[in-house]
């Protein structure tokens, strides 16, 4: 938050928060989990050299009036429900706002 009171972009990285069995889960997992984010390059060059090839979903931080513009309802791709919809959001906020959206 305090990143982007200071540099508000539309979208960035966030802390990934997994509230179901979080509990349960090895030590181990949860350290691999909790860094992801900070650590994973392809994370950190999707914010800085867009567009994005892929995106974690799980840990976007999405402001909330491009997030309207954009929606959620992403469609079908040969009659099947797209399960890719965040990378598919990350694209069309791409081409709508431009590379500057991330960050």
């Amino acid at each position: 938050m305090h990143r982007l009171s200071r540099h508000p972009v539309g979208i960035s990285e966030g802390m990934i928060s997994y509230g179901l069995g979080w509990n349960e889960t090895t030590l181990l997992n949860k350290a691999m989990e909790a860094n992801r984010p900070f650590g994973c390059h392809e994370c950190y060059s999707v914010m800085t050299s867009p567009p994005p090839m892929h995106l974690h979903g799980s840990n976007l931080v999405v402001r909330q009036d491009l997030e309207n513009q954009i929606g959620w309802d992403i469609g079908n791709l040969d009659g099947s429900a797209l399960i890719a919809e965040d990378l598919v959001f990350g694209l069309a906020a791409y081409l709508k706002f431009g590379k500057d959206v991330f960050g």
